[in-house]
Formats: C-alpha cells, sequence, structure tokens
C-alpha cells in the first residue's frame, strides 16, 4: 500500500488548537435523569437556544440553582447540577459528569443533568406547555 503524500492543503490547514477542541455549546439545555422519563419524556427543564440569553439574568451557578428550584418546586439544597467538560450530553451513568456547585461561579452553555436528592413527585414538574387555568 503506498504511503499518503501530505498535499499543499494539508499544510495549510492545521488541526483544531486547543481553545477550538474544547470550546462549549453556545445552547444551555438542563435535563432530568432517564428515571424521571415516565414524568417527563424529554427530561429537559430548560432548553434555551443561546447561553447568554440566560446569562443577562444571571451569570452564576447560584442564579441556575435558584431558577430549576423554581422549576421543579424544591428548594436549591433539594437538587445537584452537573455538566460534562465539553458540554455535550452523555449517559446518566458516565463517569464524566462534574458536580457544579452552588456558588457564584460563571457557568457555561452546554448540557447539564439536574439530579433531585430525594426523588421528585409528579406535582413537582410544571407544565409550561398548557395554558394556566
Amino acid at each position: 500500500m503506498p504511503k499518503r503524500k501530505h498535499s499543499d492543503s494539508d499544510k495549510h490547514d492545521p488541526p483544531p488548537t486547543t481553545a477550538q477542541q474544547t470550546a462549549r455549546p453556545s445552547f444551555l439545555k438542563i435535563r432530568l435523569p432517564n428515571e424521571y422519563r415516565a414524568l417527563l419524556p424529554d427530561l429537559l427543564l430548560l432548553d434555551v437556544a443561546r447561553v447568554d440569553y440566560v446569562q443577562a439574568n444571571g451569570k452564576s451557578a447560584r442564579y441556575l440553582y435558584r431558577v430549576i428550584g423554581l422549576v421543579l418546586d424544591q428548594s436549591e439544597d433539594q437538587i445537584r447540577l452537573y455538566t460534562t467538560p465539553s458540554g455535550t450530553d452523555v449517559e446518566d451513568d458516565n463517569d464524566s459528569w462534574n458536580s457544579v456547585a452552588n456558588d457564584d461561579k460563571e457557568y457555561e452553555g452546554g448540557v447539564f443533568l439536574c439530579r433531585p436528592f430525594h426523588g421528585m413527585p409528579i406535582y413537582h414538574i410544571v407544565d409550561f406547555s398548557r395554558p394556566l387555568g
């Protein structure tokens, strides 16, 4: 088998830099673990096309905890948020999920997994797709 020769275009098309490889997504999604699929089929608590829309209201992880606490009608200390280093979604039991502290550190875009500590009764899901009343 002949060796592949580098073309001129290969020389001018370097591999992505580290910054490009680790860039997080520009969207923001917060979802529940798979075990809640019966309560919320798509598992999504928050799905925003651009993270900066949410960051305009609050840039700290504490703000995300507050919003999700309100959506789930649970106190912020009853939930835990996780994200992956790349911000991509992976299986619930994947080891790449990292805990996000409920503090003033700025959050980035990507997928977050929300785990309620003590489970969640069905009435804690707020359905924004149906009209109120």
